[in-house]
C-alpha cells in the first residue's frame, strides 16, 4: 500500500466510528416517539405535576431549544393544579445552555468527520479499493471495541460512569440536580439515560457490525482477486 493510500485509510478508520457514533446519538436523542414513551414509563406527569396533555408540547419545546430553533429554555406548562407556570429554575436553564453548546460542538465534529469520511472513501475508491475496505473494517472494529469498553463500564456502575462523564464534559456542577427539587431531572431521570444509552449502543453496534462484515468480505475478495492476477502474470 502506498503512503497516500495508507494515510487516507488511517483517517477514514478514525473518523468513521466517530461519525457513526455521533449520528446514532443524534438519531436516538431526537426521536420523539422514544422520548414520549420514556416520559410515560418513568411516570413523569406524576413526579413533576405536569399535566399529561402538556407533555407532547413540552417535548417539542425541549427539542426545539436543543436544535437551536428556540432562543431560550423558559418553558411554561400547565400543572395538575391547573396553574400555568415556568418549569425550570435558573440552574436548570444554565445547564441546558451548556447541553445545547455541547450538541452544537457535536454537530460541527459530525460535519467535519462526514466530509473527511466521504472524501477519504472517494479517494480510496480510485486509488486502492482494498485499502478502502480495510479502513471501513478497521474503523468498525475500533467502534465496536469502544462500545464494548464503555458498555462494560456502564454495566459495572452506570451512576459512577454517568457522573464522571459529566464532570469531564461540563465546567460547572449545575448538572448535579436534586430529584426532590428539579423538574428537569425528573423529566429525564437515570432510567431515561440508561434506555437512551442502550438505544445509541444498539444503533451504532448494528452499523459497525454490518460495515465490519462488509468491509472484511470485500477486503478478502479484493485481496484474492489481486493474488489471482499476480499468479496469472507469473505464468
Amino acid at each position: 500500500m502506498d503512503k497516500k493510500s495508507l494515510a487516507t485509510a488511517i483517517i477514514v478508520g478514525i473518523v468513521f466510528p466517530v461519525f457513526v457514533l455521533i449520528t446514532s446519538m443524534e438519531f436516538a436523542v431526537f426521536n420523539r416517539g422514544f422520548f414520549l414513551d420514556q416520559l410515560d414509563k418513568n411516570n413523569v406527569s406524576q413526579t413533576t405535576g405536569i399535566a399529561s396533555k402538556e407533555l407532547p408540547a413540552v417535548t417539542e419545546q425541549i427539542f426545539a431549544f436543543l436544535k437551536g430553533e428556540r432562543e431560550d429554555f423558559n418553558i411554561y406548562a400547565e400543572k395538575e393544579n391547573d396553574l400555568y407556570v415556568p418549569l425550570f429554575n435558573q440552574e436548570e436553564l444554565i445547564h441546558m445552555e451548556d447541553v445545547r453548546g455541547l450538541l452544537k460542538a457535536g454537530v460541527i465534529v459530525q460535519a467535519v468527520c462526514g466530509v473527511l469520511l466521504l472524501a477519504g472513501l472517494v479517494l480510496l475508491f480510485f486509488w486502492n479499493r482494498a485499502a478502502m475496505a480495510k479502513a471501513v473494517f478497521g474503523g468498525s472494529v475500533f467502534g465496536l471495541v469502544l462500545l464494548l469498553a464503555s458498555g462494560l463500564a456502564a454495566v459495572f456502575d452506570f451512576t459512577a460512569v454517568f457522573q464522571a462523564a459529566h464532570r469531564l464534559i461540563f465546567t460547572n456542577d449545575y448538572w448535579y440536580l436534586d430529584p426532590n427539587e428539579s423538574v428537569l431531572i425528573n423529566i429525564v431521570p437515570e432510567p431515561y439515560f440508561i434506555a437512551l444509552g442502550l438505544r445509541i449502543v444498539t444503533i451504532a453496534a448494528v452499523v459497525y457490525l454490518i460495515c465490519a462484515v462488509g468491509g472484511g468480505f470485500f477486503s478478502q475478495r479484493l485481496t484474492q482477486r489481486k493474488f489471482m492476477k499476480n499468479s496469472k502474470r507469473k505464468f
